[in-house]
């Protein structure tokens, strides 16, 4: 499970000063309730649902060479779209949003949402929060933690059930008001972004939320397909996404003749061992991929999306994901750490003969579900 997702339908109310060892509720009502709720029934919206509006699925897959290691990352998410936005956006919350170069402004900003009662969502460079404290080059992208109350100079962050720290499963952890200013700080594009949930803003209509689910699915499946440009990210990456990303990715790993093929790439024992951790890693969390490549909640998502009025024919289109959910969960195990270097080639070959199989898989069912809402009136 996307770990954005678990992060927003558990934002936690933060309407008092955290007291020591107090243990802050699992759920909230201000954002379940008042603002992710399904119109007109008064249910807070799923995880798969927000999984779903958020784009749901996707595929990509790069490698960089270093001087001392190779990098291999994949997501099996929705990418490069942006995850927390397009859910924030399409599950009809109504925000109050921030974003200033001022440390001092964006502290008050939060304190004063905190004081009224409102969690807010704020982006962090991820080596940068205190209890993780790396440089280590794969912990220096953003990520989406809530801040959900306040005692005194401490912070207590709510990383939505994700794992944020090597070895620790701890689900909240505190942070110093200059420790948490300092991790939105370090990167520029992220400084000082937040959001929190409008606690006067009317429902969303059901006719907004299924035209926002028909709106995620075409673009999901755009993407998958390769019919969607690419913003943000050079031309020249269009062949790492999608299907054409497995299917490119397949080629790679069959590959022994070029530089550019993965037996190349990893061809000696602490690039492959540290390639092949990093791409098992990434493929299992709950931050880019998750049990069934996110596939299993992606067919819930459509099911209760078929719920909606004159979406029914989406029913149609569940068992595609559904299936492919154990075909991922293959492909991950099926990626050996442990693998010799001289072993590697043969290790390849069956990944590759996997990723032909699910790019098929992929295919058929992105196409199936794009015609079918294509054809939706």
């Amino acid at each position: 499970m996307s770990a954005y997702c678990h992060t927003i339908r558990r934002f936690p109310s933060a309407s008092k000063p955290l007291q020591a060892n107090t243990t802050p509720r699992s759920g909230s009502e201000c954002f379940r309730r008042r603002a992710s709720s399904i119109p007109q029934q008064g249910e807070p919206l799923s995880t798969a649902m927000l999984t779903g509006l958020a784009g749901g699925i996707g595929f990509m897959v790069a490698t960089f060479a270093y001087e001392e290691l190779t990098t291999a990352t994949v997501v099996l998410r929705a990418h490069p779209e942006p995850f927390t936005d397009n859910l924030l956006e399409r599950s009809g919350v109504a925000l109050e949003r921030t974003n200033t170069t001022s440390a001092n402004v964006a502290s008050k900003t939060l304190d004063a949402a905190l004081e009224a009662g409102r969690a807010a969502m704020v982006r962090v460079t991820h080596g940068a929060l205190p209890w993780i404290a790396s440089d280590r080059l794969e912990l220096q992208e953003s990520i989406d933690v809530v801040v959900v109350g306040r005692e005194t100079d401490s912070y207590l962050v709510d990383g939505g059930g994700l794992d944020l720290g090597a070895g620790d499963d701890q689900q909240f952890h505190r942070a110093s008001r200059d420790e948490l200013s300092h991790a939105r700080d370090k990167r520029k594009a992220d400084r000082h972004w937040a959001v929190s949930v409008d606690p006067t803003a009317l429902q969303p209509s059901i006719e907004a939320l299924t035209a926002n689910v028909r709106a995620s699915i075409q673009e999901t499946t755009a993407r998958m397909l390769g019919t969607l440009p690419l913003t943000g990210v050079p031309s020249s990456w269009l062949p790492k996404f999608g299907v054409q990303g497995m299917r490119t990715f397949a080629k790679l790993l069959r590959d022994e003749r070029t530089k550019r093929g993965w037996p190349a790439l990893f061809a000696d024992q602490h690039r492959l061992t540290t390639g092949l951790e990093m791409l098992q890693s990434l493929a299992a969390s709950p931050r880019w991929g998750g049990d069934g490549g996110l596939r299993g909640i992606y067919a819930e998502f459509l099911t209760e999306a078929a719920q909606l009025e004159g979406l029914d024919a989406l029913e149609g289109c569940i068992d595609g994901y559904r299936e492919l959910a154990p075909r991922w969960d293959a492909f991950i195990d099926v990626i050996d750490p442990q693998t010799s270097v001289e072993d590697r080639a043969q290790l390849f070959r069956v990944m590759a003969e996997h990723l032909d199989e699910l790019a098929d898989r992929e295919e058929q069912a992105a196409r199936k579900l794009s015609d079918v809402v294509a054809a939706l009136r």
